[in-house]
């Protein structure tokens, strides 16, 4: 005979199980996993970084800080506990308040994990516009090798000297700079003042305090218990008008905490969804490809999707370019071509011209000139009302000296803005690589009524006017252009070549 278990056993066996159910994942693994304590800009937990590498790192972190205002630390493991790197570096970022993607403080995390050979860069909202473009994949990569074959140390310093070259270079800084020794800095002090504090390492953020999502508020914090339903319900209004308004404020309030854990849920929900884009650029080209085409299949309505689909086009002409270097010119097409393909119609100046309006020219330069022809095709159809983006085309026929698509595209330019300076400049240039000079003389004329401080178009003026006889003209036309901008060595030399056509030899020597 099976005796039968006791009511309260079975009552704590039921909230132990309902314990386990509603204990977040998160605090599990964090659980799990022992999180080491920062102490430096580089923390290496494993001793696998040799001496002098953590050293000359120590400085140009530390002078990263001074010079740009960047934290950026490094965390060297021996594993991350069977997790995601990419886990186990959020869980780091938020315990170091450094490379949390909420936190105030511009900063960066690289996590090397020793015993996956992997490694991981995580990057705060604060710094995500003083990064340059790509330079968090490009350090991924330059670190891999190293990684792979164990070379810890290379690895790290690659990755740095990367990144520090990248930065230097966008904000105009010397990258030998920073190898210089740093003055001491305040990492001392902050370990002091850590110990000074019982428990200020356990102290949650505001990242940690912050729910997930409306559903982890308690239930209890914006519904009445059902004693006070029953109570309320009970009471006519008209017989008790105080019970009434204590009615409509509660209904007041309960309205508001909903629209609040609402509003906080999208909140969380965007700066998630803004992060896992941002965290593409870590990864290599290819696998960054397929998470930006994953994440916009997924969240298509997403507060992040243009920035996804900005980065797309970036990675699909990364990747073109990178297989074409490599030699596989079918790849590289078709990489550069889903580039196109890709890109919305209302992209970003920024992506346009420094991205999409250089891939004919990319594959012109390499030898596919068919393939660049049908590039900038695509371009023309998908972008032609927009008569700026409609120019760079010509552009690339300029730069190619391919005169009469030159001259076709500028006239189309024209048809949509008539009074467009750069236009008419345009048509001029092509029109004189066909050697159409009376033309070209006009359409550079009409370009320096509609803009008189267009140099170029003065330049080219003066260029055909020498051309044609008129010296005196020309010159007058060369010292406008000079006392405009006194640099321009091709007016100078057309100065000098318009003074000997008139006999003036001493001015022109």
């Amino acid at each position: 005979m099976i005796k039968r278990a006791p009511r309260r056993l079975l009552s704590r066996a039921s909230c132990c199980l309902a314990l386990l159910f509603f204990v977040n994942p998160t605090q599990i693994a964090q659980t799990k996993t022992q999180l080491p304590t920062r102490t430096a800009h580089v923390n290496d937990f494993t001793g696998v970084v040799n001496a002098e590498t953590r050293q000359q790192l120590e400085n140009i972190l530390a002078n990263v800080k001074l010079k740009t205002g960047i934290e950026f630390d490094i965390a060297v493991v021996d594993s991350t506990g069977g997790q995601e790197i990419s886990v186990f570096s959020g869980q780091l970022a938020l315990d170091w308040g450094v490379g949390s993607h909420n936190s105030p403080k511009k900063s960066l995390l690289l996590v090397l994990a020793v015993g996956e050979k992997a490694s991981f860069t995580r990057f705060s909202r604060s710094v995500q516009r003083q990064l340059p473009e790509g330079v968090l994949g490009e350090m991924g990569q330059r670190m891999r090798g190293h990684v792979e074959a164990g070379q810890f140390s290379e690895g790290l310093e690659a990755g740095v000297k990367v990144f520090v070259s990248a930065i230097a270079n966008k904000l105009g800084l010397n990258a030998d700079d920073f190898a210089a020794a740093a003055p001491a800095e305040s990492t001392a002090s902050q370990s002091t003042a850590s110990q000074a504090t019982p428990g200020a390492a356990e102290q949650p953020t505001p990242e940690q305090t912050t729910p997930a999502s409306a559903s982890e508020t308690p239930v209890a914090a914006a519904t009445p218990t059902v004693s006070t339903v029953s109570t309320v319900s009970t009471v006519s209004p008209s017989t008790d008008p105080a019970a009434a308004s204590r009615t409509r404020r509660r209904s007041t309030t309960r309205d508001a905490a909903s629209s609040a854990k609402s509003s906080a849920s999208f909140v969380v929900d965007d700066a998630a969804e803004s992060e896992e884009v941002e965290l593409t650029l870590t990864r290599p080209l290819e696998e960054r490809v397929a998470k930006l085409k994953a994440f916009l299949e997924r969240r298509p309505e997403s507060k992040s999707a243009s920035r996804a689909t900005e980065l797309l086009v970036s990675a699909h002409a990364g990747l073109g370019d990178e297989r074409l270097k490599k030699g596989d010119s079918a790849g590289g097409i078709e990489q550069l071509m889903l580039a196109i393909s890709v890109a919305p119609v209302n992209a970003s100046e920024r992506l346009f011209a420094g991205v999409i309006s250089q891939i004919p020219l990319n594959l012109y330069l390499r030898g596919e000139r068919a393939a660049a022809k049908n590039a900038a095709n695509t371009i023309e159809t998908k972008f032609g009302a927009d008569p700026k983006r409609l120019l760079a085309i010509s552009g690339f026929y300029l730069s190619t000296e391919q005169g009469s698509e030159a001259v076709r595209i500028a006239e189309e330019v024209i048809k949509i803005a008539p009074n467009m300076a750069e236009a008419h400049q345009a048509l001029g240039l092509g029109l004189h690589i066909s050697l159409r000079l009376e033309e070209a003389f006009a359409a550079y004329k009409r370009a320096l009524e509609l803009d008189p401080n267009s140099k170029g178009a003065r330049r080219s003026l003066a260029d055909l006017t020498r051309a044609f006889g008129k010296a005196e003209d020309a010159l007058a036309l060369y010292n406008q252009q000079l006392a405009a901008e006194p640099a321009d060595k091709a007016a100078r030399a057309g100065q000098v070549l318009a003074l000997l056509d008139l006999g003036r030899k001493d001015e022109a020597k």
